[in-house]
């Protein structure tokens, strides 16, 4: 069936649905892409009654592959970055149910440098979700072995939080206290202490109870910076 873009009608979605259920069935999808978690349970037949065309518009999957592709990643995001966030709710959306025809990790790294380099304070819970995300596709070699502003570019997502700001930092906080794996846990605490203009952030690092070494390190060394605001 061509791809129309305006939503068909609920008797012929049920047509549709019918026909293609039988067909096609539903299909279940689990997808975990560097830290990136996804379930997504969906039929053509729905796609086509939800969204009236499960096909991205040309100039959408233009900018979805664009965002994937390292050589022509910062273009896309100046670009993005320049359209007075225009793009933003497209790309909010994305988070949710990703494009398909790029490589998932390619594209969600494209997508985390653009909510960074934009502040958007809406991708807030999906960067705190996937924090320890490594750039590369996981390619990264002991990230944590590195210059603090090195640490920021290997985690995107941690990157990002910390561009965002106080917001982030104070979502953060309360992400800490609700519990965290050691590895999310660990990129929590170094974002909150990158991130400044944050009065609560140095008593709550104070109280934390860091779970290695490293993680008490950089505790002390956002208590310093924030001391020295």
């Amino acid at each position: 069936m061509p791809c129309k873009s305006k939503r068909l009608s609920l008797g012929a979605a049920i047509s549709v649905m019918v026909a293609d259920v039988l067909t096609l069935g539903v299909h279940m999808v689990s997808l975990r892409d560097n830290g990136i978690m996804a379930t997504a349970v969906f039929s053509s037949a729905i796609a086509l009654y939800t969204v009236g065309c499960s096909r991205l518009p040309h100039r959408d999957q233009a900018l979805a592959e664009a965002l994937a592709g390292e050589r022509t990643r910062e273009a896309a995001i100046t670009s993005i970055a320049a359209s007075g966030h225009s793009k933003i709710p497209l790309l909010l959306t994305w988070t949710r149910r990703p494009p398909k025809n790029v490589v998932p990790c390619a594209f969600y790294e494209g997508l985390v440098d653009t909510f960074g380099r934009t502040k958007t304070r809406e991708a807030i819970p999906f960067l705190i979700e996937n924090i320890s995300m490594m750039r590369s596709c996981g390619a990264s070699l002991a990230p944590w072995l590195k210059v603090p502003a090195v640490v920021e570019w290997n985690l995107p997502c941690v990157g990002a939080l910390v561009k965002i700001g106080p917001d982030a930092s104070r979502a953060l906080m309360a992400r800490v206290k609700q519990g965290m794996s050691d590895e999310d846990h660990l990129a929590a605490v170094f974002a909150i202490s990158r991130i400044p203009g944050v009065p609560e952030a140095q008593p709550f690092l104070a109280a934390v109870v860091a779970h290695n070494e490293l993680e008490s390190h950089y505790v002390q060394e956002g208590m310093k910076l924030m001391a020295n605001q």
